[in-house]
């Protein structure tokens, strides 16, 4: 007998709601990955920025919007110091917000209308850290 001739068909559907729940919510092997990895950026992130007053490392956070055909993952930083922190700044003149500002200045305690601050390096928390998304 010669098979040659007979077709074999498989019939086969998609589960749409399956996909829809993997692909597309929190919930799913997509959405807990990108949580997954949101969660060890920000403890890197947070790790790395300066502790003085612990405001930038609380305002470093992470998003999930598992838009539809999109997936996407937001960290961030709300602080208003978070950009000055993260590029750096060039040195630049402070003036007193009242009359005089009080500071200490090699063991002694010193007042002045303005001062020159000799500006800050740049520490990338956030960019320093992309690497975390590939894993």
């Amino acid at each position: 007998m010669d098979d040659l001739g007979t077709a074999f068909v498989v019939k086969t559907s998609i589960n749409r709601r399956g996909m829809f729940e993997t692909l597309h919510t929190n919930t799913g092997p997509v959405g807990r990955h990108l949580h997954r990895i949101g969660r060890r950026f920000v403890v890197a992130a947070r790790g790395q920025v300066g502790k003085a007053t612990l405001a930038l490392m609380n305002s470093i956070g992470y998003s999930v919007d598992m838009i539809e055909r999109n997936p996407k993952l937001e960290v961030f930083a709300d602080d208003d110091i978070a950009l000055l922190h993260h590029e750096g700044t060039r040195p630049h003149a402070i003036q007193a917000r009242s009359n005089v500002m009080r500071f200490s200045s090699n063991g002694r305690i010193q007042y002045s209308r303005a001062v020159m601050h000799p500006g800050t390096p740049p520490n990338r928390y956030l960019s320093d850290n992309l690497y975390i998304a590939k894993g």
